[in-house]
C-alpha cells in the first residue's frame, strides 16, 4: 500500500488531499504470481541497471560518450 498527498490545484493555501493506492487479489495464487512478476521486473529495472553496471570502467566511458 502506498500513499501520497497533494494540494487542490497545486495551491499550497488550498486544502490538502490524501491519495491511497492499494491492490487486492481474489486468491493467494494470483497474489504469489504478482509478487513473482514484481521481483522479475525489479531485476530488469532500467533505473537500477544503469547504476549497477558490471562492465569495465573503460567500456563504460565508451558507452557514455
Amino acid at each position: 500500500m502506498q500513499n501520497s498527498a497533494t494540494y487542490w490545484e497545486g495551491k499550497s493555501e488550498a486544502e490538502s488531499l490524501q491519495r491511497v493506492y492499494g491492490i487486492s487479489f481474489p486468491d493467494n495464487k494470483q497474489l504469489k504470481e504478482w509478487e513473482k512478476f514484481q521481483e522479475e521486473a525489479a531485476k530488469r529495472d532500467h533505473r537500477k541497471i544503469g547504476r549497477v553496471s558490471t562492465c569495465s570502467p573503460d567500456l563504460q566511458q565508451v558507452v557514455y560518450l
